[in-house]
């Protein structure tokens, strides 16, 4: 039996830098062991924050090199990036065959197509975080498999200007809110479909 938030999949690489880690979860722990590495070795080298393309593209790197050689095993995790520098909000995808690519909103793993269409209709450069949390949250129910019974937990994670650009966890409080609004929402479009077919 696992007890709640320690299956944790969001993890702070720096400050400015968190990173979700979709697929195995060891290897998605290498990663962010890798990333955090990095991070450091660059702020000691240069005097300044990593920029998220360099680590972005150096997370790609290290995946692709786990591809070429046969003794070692490819990865089976992605890593999402998120941070907020000096350009702004940013998120990258490094994937497991060493490609990265900067994102406005993106979603990997099961079930990512329904959520990759509903924020396709989004006009994300007008949302507030804490808008899009329960936007969030929303996708994230709807997505969810209805004929199993395994019970889930959202984990929510921001970074901006409301919390001083730095990547934190959404208070608890916030996060049970969104989630609430959420499923009322859903469950006010389901007896509104319900009335239409009736």
């Amino acid at each position: 039996m696992m007890l709640p938030g320690s299956n944790r999949r969001i993890f702070t690489v720096a400050k400015h830098v968190g990173m979700a880690v979709p697929g195995k979860l060891p290897d998605g722990r290498q990663m962010v062991s890798r990333a955090q590495q990095e991070a450091e070795n660059y702020k000691r080298f240069y005097g300044t924050t990593i920029p998220t393309k360099v680590l972005s593209d150096r997370l790609a790197n290290y995946c692709h090199a786990f591809s070429l050689y046969w003794h070692l095993r490819p990865l089976g995790s992605a890593a999402l990036t998120a941070s907020y520098d000096d350009q702004g909000p940013h998120i990258y995808l490094s994937e497991t065959n060493g490609v990265s690519y900067r994102y406005y909103g993106i979603a990997v793993g099961k079930g990512r197509q329904g959520i990759k269409t509903e924020l396709e209709r989004l006009k994300l450069g007008n949302l507030s975080c804490r808008e899009a949390l329960k936007i969030v949250c929303k996708c994230l129910i709807k997505q969810r498999d209805d004929t199993s019974n395994k019970k889930f937990e959202i984990e929510l994670a921001w970074i901006s200007d409301e919390t001083n650009k730095q990547f934190v966890r959404v208070p608890k409080e916030l996060a049970k809110e969104s989630e609430d609004e959420a499923k009322k929402e859903i469950e006010q479009e389901d007896e509104d479909s319900d009335d239409m077919e009736s």
